[in-house]
């Protein structure tokens, strides 16, 4: 009994540890979101956020989600205006937008930091994006990018 008792505690903490580790990563639906200081419309707004941008969910206070953005700022959002679309940001100073998943591919375009895209797929070492504006796609180095699930 001892021994089976010794299992499912080390399961149950495995499982929480687990958990604890799964990020919660939504992204903006709306043109822009502001992020406050407190869990209600009468905080003061900490800074605003475009559509697409990618939030890691740290907390939730009834329809209010306590967030954390890649450079580690934290706040409130309503959850009304998230949603659970792939997005990733531009964490380098400037990100290469290719054709295709090759750095030898042709340059179509380049990003800046914080520049926010919708994900369409990984692959590999790749992330294809949408470009804005536009119903085409091109191509980003993945450790240029936050945050890809």
């Amino acid at each position: 009994m001892k021994l089976m008792a010794r299992i499912v505690l080390l399961l149950s903490a495995f499982m929480a540890t687990a958990a604890i580790a799964k990020t919660d990563i939504w992204s903006v639906k709306s043109t822009f979101l502001n992020v406050r200081e407190q869990a209600t419309t009468s905080s003061p707004i900490l800074y605003k956020i475009v559509k697409h941008f990618p939030l890691e969910v740290v907390g939730k206070k009834g329809v209010w989600r306590q967030v954390k953005d890649f450079e580690g700022d934290t706040g409130w959002v309503h959850s009304d205006y998230l949603s659970t679309a792939k997005t990733a940001i531009v964490t380098n100073e400037f990100a290469n937008i290719r054709a295709s998943a090759t750095i030898s591919s042709e340059k179509v375009g380049k990003a800046d930091y914080g520049d926010v895209f919708p994900v369409l797929s990984v692959k590999d070492k790749w992330v294809e994006i949408q470009m804005p504006d536009s119903n085409e796609s091109a191509w980003i180095y993945k450790s240029l990018l936050w945050d890809i699930r």
